[in-house]
C-alpha cells in the first residue's frame, strides 16, 4: 500500500512537467510580435498604398529597400509610386488575402483592384476596372520596415489599361481551317491529301 501511495504522488508531481507547460511553450512575446508584424503588413496595402501617405514615416525604415521587378526602391520611390496609383486609380483598393508570418518575414497574398481614370505608365485613362493579384514579403524589424520583395503580373495589369491587346487562345481560332505545311499527294492529274486538307500555298 505504501509504495502504491508513492506511486501516486510521483505521478501527480509530474502532471505540470506534461499538461499546460507544454501548451504554453511559445512565448509571449514571440506571439505578440508576430501579430504585430502581421497587422504592419496589412496597413503597409490596406492603408499607405491606398493614398495615406504620411504614414510611411511610421512604417518604413528611411534605408529600406524594396525589390520590384528588377530594380531597387527606397521609401521615398514609394511614396512617390503610391501617389502616382492614387492619382490613376481613385477608387483603388488593397485588400489582404492572406499573411504567413516568419520571425521577422511576413509572406503577403493581396488584391489590387481600381478604376483606371487618369494616365498610368503612360497609358491614357481607358476607364477600365483592373484587378491584379501578387505576393510581397517583408522584412521587418523593431516595427518598421526595412526591405520588401514584391511580385505581381505586371504585363497583365498593362493589358487590362489597355496598353496591349490580349493574346489569342486557341479557342479564338477553333472555326478556322487548319492549315498544314506537308506537301499534298499528286494522284494523276490531281493534287489530294486528305491528312492535309488546306495546305499552306
Amino acid at each position: 500500500m505504501r509504495r502504491f501511495v508513492i506511486a501516486v504522488l510521483c505521478m501527480i508531481a509530474l502532471v505540470p512537467l506534461v499538461g499546460p507547460a507544454q501548451e504554453n511553450s511559445v512565448p509571449r512575446e514571440v506571439t505578440t510580435k508576430s501579430a504585430s508584424n502581421a497587422e504592419l503588413a496589412r496597413r503597409f496595402y490596406e492603408e499607405f498604398h491606398t493614398g495615406d501617405v504620411a504614414q510611411a514615416d511610421e512604417m518604413i525604415a528611411t534605408n529600406a529597400i524594396f525589390h520590384m521587378g528588377g530594380d531597387s526602391l527606397g521609401r521615398e520611390d514609394s511614396k512617390r509610386d503610391v501617389a502616382a496609383i492614387k492619382a490613376a486609380f481613385p477608387d483603388v483598393t488593397w485588400q489582404v488575402e492572406d499573411t504567413l508570418v516568419d520571425d521577422d518575414k511576413v509572406a503577403v497574398r493581396w488584391i489590387f483592384r481600381g478604376t483606371h481614370q487618369a494616365e498610368y505608365a503612360g497609358v491614357p485613362a481607358s476607364g477600365n476596372l483592373v484587378e491584379m493579384s501578387g505576393i510581397t514579403i517583408l522584412l521587418v524589424e523593431n516595427g518598421q520596415i526595412v526591405e520588401g520583395w514584391i511580385e505581381f503580373d505586371a504585363f497583365g495589369l498593362l493589358q487590362q489599361l489597355g496598353a496591349f491587346p490580349p493574346v489569342a487562345g486557341p479557342a479564338a481560332n477553333a472555326d478556322a481551317p487548319q492549315r498544314c505545311t506537308r506537301q499534298p499527294v499528286t494522284e494523276g492529274n490531281e493534287i489530294f491529301d486528305p491528312a492535309c486538307p488546306h495546305p499552306v500555298e
